[in-house]
């Protein structure tokens, strides 16, 4: 591994990664090996693919794909309000969902900090989308 990140997720976090098996195996046997139950940021040793595993879930992302790290957020107005953290293409797309939840502040706290972690980690910029209401 380039890199292996383990990275704090407080219980009353609603924010999770989608419901996807998409690492490698190496990283999925050195995770089962390990750290069973925890937030992992990472990356292969050859730098090509990078993304973020808990228990059974999964994400990935080839690290030529990804121009930004998005934080997007969806007030609640009349429903409950919509945050993510998502790895961006340079024309926007989203290339893999790193994680999502309903709006809690507890949720935007962590997807936060969980940003500035993955940004500092794979050296990619952030970005903030601003959605407004839910309305």
């Amino acid at each position: 591994m380039k890199a292996w990140f383990e990275i704090e997720r407080p219980i009353t976090v609603e924010a999770d990664i989608p419901l996807k098996d998409e690492a490698p195996e190496e990283i999925k046997e050195k995770y089962a090996s390990t750290l069973q139950g925890k937030f992992i940021a990472w990356s292969t040793s050859n730098g090509e693919l990078i993304g973020c595993i808990k228990n059974n879930r999964s994400v990935c992302a080839r690290i030529e794909e990804v121009k930004y790290i998005e934080l997007y957020e969806m007030v609640p107005a009349k429903g409950w309000g919509e945050l993510g953290l998502a790895f961006m293409a340079e024309n926007g797309s989203c290339v893999s969902l790193i994680a999502s939840s309903r709006h809690s502040l507890e949720s935007r706290m962590w997807l936060v900090m969980l940003q500035e972690k993955l940004v500092n980690l794979f050296g990619i910029p952030a970005k903030y989308s601003d959605l407004g209401p839910d309305a």
